[in-house]
């Protein structure tokens, strides 16, 4: 048996079937092998990419499974005109309902007119300029807040999810683009603080004195009308360029030099309220005074 293990024919021809095999092996693959390197190459095809990836991960955290979050999705782009719709009736609910909520504030406020006192209020038209800006650009937002607190929280969770989605370079939904949250931020909010800080604004006529309450609850100007000279009815003002805007007013001198005019207050109207001229008439003694405009009013002290 020694002797057969050292016999360098055996050696050389193990050592040659050796060499062959690997040769072999090299340039004629096997079958096996042939299954072995398809597989590898199949594996290789069907790697996730990172987009794959990333999607399964947003599933994961929507908790969706990639056919129901395609359908959710393929179902708010289809409700893309009923969405919009929602949004013009929330719209037009939102600036009527705060629209009316201004106007009731500021009456309370002001308090009631009574027969022993006039009240004025700003012109009815501020008080839409919140309201107006803050429809178009918040509407969206209430929209799917209400969807939120009254309906289903979780789809309208998923829904602003989508919305801020963007497709080709831009987001799914216009409220969500940086130049409506920026609107937001620059415009909407600055105007609701202005509009806030106006809330107090009103002028009281009373028996006794004529309180003028301003912007910002600024301490109210008091005027006695003990203290009134003169009572001038006018039909405007006097532009930069000379010409006559219509807004007819009593402009009251006091006998320190300080005037008041209630043409500051509401409308612009054509003619004077007869109320609020008899009530100062009454009140003050005096006969009434007219002139065109509050401009050619000499100060007291020089009539």
């Amino acid at each position: 048996m020694e002797e057969r293990k050292n016999d360098p024919m055996s050696i050389g021809l193990s050592r040659a079937s050796y060499i062959d095999a690997v040769l072999h092996s090299s340039n004629d693959p096997t079958d096996d092998d042939e299954e072995d390197n398809d597989f590898d190459d199949e594996d290789l095809c069907e790697a996730p990419t990172d987009e794959e990836r990333n999607e399964a991960n947003e599933n994961l955290n929507l908790g969706l499974t990639d056919d129901e979050r395609e359908d959710l999705w393929a179902s708010f782009s289809g409700s893309r005109f009923a969405f919009q719709f929602l949004n013009t009736v929330v719209g037009i609910l939102f600036c009527l309902g705060v629209y009316a909520a201004l106007v009731a504030i500021n009456g309370r406020l002001a308090g009631p007119s009574s027969a022993t006192q006039i009240q004025l209020y700003p012109q009815p038209a501020m008080w839409w300029f919140f309201p107006g800006i803050g429809a178009y650009c918040l509407a969206w937002d209430v929209r799917v807040l209400l969807w939120s607190v009254f309906g289903n929280s979780r789809t309208a969770r998923l829904y602003r999810i989508w919305a801020n989605r963007k497709t080709a370079g831009q987001q799914n939904v216009y409220a969500t683009s940086p130049f409506n949250r920026w609107c937001i931020r620059l415009i909407v909010l600055p105007m609701a603080f202005c509009t806030v800080l106006a809330l107090n604004m009103h002028a009281t006529v009373g028996p006794e004195a004529i309180r003028d309450c301003g912007f910002a609850f600024n301490s109210c100007t008091v005027y006695p009308l003990a203290d009134a000279r003169r009572i001038t009815a006018v039909q405007g003002y006097r532009t930069k360029e000379g010409k006559l805007d219509t807004r007819a007013g009593l402009v009251v001198d006091f006998k320190d030099g300080r005037r008041w005019s209630s043409a500051d207050w509401g409308d612009f109207k054509s003619t004077i309220d007869p109320i609020l001229t008899n009530f100062l008439l009454q009140k003050t003694n005096l006969t009434l005074n007219t002139a065109v405009a509050e401009d050619d009013i000499l100060p007291f002290n020089q009539h």
